[in-house]
């Protein structure tokens, strides 16, 4: 007789135990190209030219250029279209929604006219770092592989769990002990086990049941911004310092669905099938510091360099997880345990910090005569120096490694390119590429004793970002347009097998953003 055995876990108390990965670390420090429609046309590349607000964040000498006040408002649409090719099975997903990008304010104060300070000028900016909406969808033949042995291996290299843990004569199986609040037991394996998708082979031998089909979906909401706060310099028109306080400010959230049809272990017949459901989100914020120089070197050349360092960020960050898993499989009876009821409802919680890497903006500029400005850019910052702190201030030094030996370094080099014509119009073009920060045989460690119930992840490979965009200067009023266009490439996996095939994974992204200012 079928059976369908259930399980809802949904805590709600503060873990000391593990409950993030060195995914999850890293996901909420990804950003876009944002800010004003100036400075996505060209691509994020103006941190050598400055006098756009939105270089703030990036070099914050970039502020030192402006001559008189400026305020400004960004506003605009965004659509991500998410592509998966899972060996020749290919699905889409798509999410649209508007998008506020920037607003803020540049006062300049001239100091003097020929003497060695020139300006000092100050700037307060909202500008949004990311958009993390978005849906997955991806399924097809797992050839024998499953998510459940995930789960049986948390059992398997597990010493805290015993034979006892899987005495099946028990017929409410976890009646006596609530393990989900037991910082010793991992949710996936207490999960696997209630469910009957594991049982004591897994204990004996890592054993688990090979599955036919996979089908997973997945929807990301949420976004992250910054409030900036400047203070800059201009030294005789060749030389500019500044400095930019930073708040950050992170709302992340995340479900997914993931199904498997599971085998027998001679894959010859269908016993069965499960759903795992997962919900998680995340709060964080955290003040951080950058710094930054743009030099003129010969007077009579428009010629610029720029320098730009921004210091890590401590993140105070709170994780709220719960899962549910409902099984069908032959052979079974089982009658819920109702002791564990109080547990509906809530979410287990954690806190933590989590420690950005520093990152390093080098840049060179060049305004023609004719009106043509260009500038060009690298921008580096090391993935594995990441680093996670559990609430009491102890370093979490197992995904820390885990971090430090599989991310690395993330470049990205920005062209940009402006055009005056007919005095107060002008057409941009941009340009970026992005490439590394996760090496190839990186994957998902989930701790055998953590809260962590979601077992997909992705590997970024690189990304090709192309904008364009439009403005017009008056007196005192401007507006600006652009388009950008985002193609990332990652490869894509629901669970960890070293035989599971990577599904390709392309996210598309249609941003279109107008600015409105006036300078006076």
């Amino acid at each position: 007789m079928k059976k369908i055995f259930f399980s809802l876990v949904a805590l709600l108390f503060s873990m000391a135990t593990l409950a993030q990965t060195s995914y999850e670390a890293v996901n909420v420090l990804d950003t876009d190209i944002d800010g004003t429609a100036r400075y996505i046309g060209m691509g994020g590349a103006m941190n050598a030219l400055g006098a756009d607000i939105s270089t703030m964040g990036v070099n914050p000498a970039g502020i030192g250029l402006y001559r008189s006040c400026d305020m400004m408002i960004s506003f605009g649409s965004n659509t991500v279209n998410n592509h998966t090719d899972f060996g020749g099975v290919k699905n889409s997903g798509n999410f649209q929604g508007g998008s506020f990008d920037n607003v803020g304010l540049v006062i300049a104060d001239k100091y003097s006219n020929n003497g060695v300070l020139r300006f000092i000028n100050y700037g307060f900016n909202y500008r949004k770092l990311k958009d993390f909406g978005g849906n997955i969808f991806m399924n097809g033949k797992l050839n024998g592989l499953s998510q459940t042995g995930v789960m049986s291996m948390q059992v398997f290299d597990n010493n805290n769990i015993g034979s006892a843990f899987f005495d099946s004569s028990n017929e409410a199986w976890f009646g006596n002990t609530n393990y989900y609040d037991n910082a010793s037991f991992g949710w996936l394996s207490l999960m696997g086990a209630d469910a009957r998708i594991i049982d004591e082979t897994a204990f004996d031998n890592g054993y688990f049941y090979p599955s036919e089909l996979g089908d997973f979906y997945s929807s990301e909401s949420g976004s992250s911004g910054a409030y900036d706060f400047n203070i800059s310099a201009n030294f005789v028109d060749q030389v500019y310092f500044g400095a930019t306080l930073t708040y950050t400010n992170i709302n992340y959230a995340y479900n997914s669905t993931y199904s498997e049809t599971l085998l027998t272990s001679d894959g010859t017949e269908v016993i069965g099938d499960y759903t795992l459901q997962n919900w998680y989100k995340t709060k964080g914020y955290g003040w951080g510091l950058s710094l930054g120089t743009i030099l003129r070197p010969i007077e009579s050349s428009s010629l610029r360099f720029g320098l730009g360092v921004t210091l890590p960020t401590f993140l105070h960050m709170c994780d709220y997880n719960s899962a549910l898993i409902q099984s069908h499989v032959d052979g079974y009876t089982y009658t819920m345990d109702t002791q564990s009821n109080d547990a509906y409802g809530n979410d287990c919680y954690t806190e933590y910090t989590n420690k950005t890497p520093a990152r390093l903006n080098l840049s060179v500029g060049y305004t023609f005569e004719s009106g043509l400005a260009l500038d060009a850019e690298w921008e580096t910052r090391n993935l594995g120096t990441t680093k996670l702190y559990e609430g009491s201030g102890k370093e979490n030094t197992i995904i820390n490694d885990h971090t430090q030996k599989y991310f690395g370094s993330q470049n990205t080099f920005r062209f940009g390119a402006e055009k005056m014509f007919l005095e107060s119009f002008s057409a941009r073009l941009g340009y970026n590429y992005t490439v590394g920060g996760v090496k190839n045989d990186a994957w998902k460690m989930i701790p055998i004793n953590s809260v962590q119930t979601n077992t997909d992840y992705k590997n970024f490979l690189n990304a090709h970002e192309f904008s364009a965009g439009l403005g017009y200067r008056g007196d005192v009023f401007y507006a600006d347009l652009a388009m950008l266009y985002s193609s990332r490439n990652f490869n894509f996996y629901p669970f960890e097998n070293v035989d599971l095939q990577s599904t390709k994974l392309n996210r598309t992204n249609v941003k279109a953003v107008a600015t409105l200012g006036f300078r006076f």
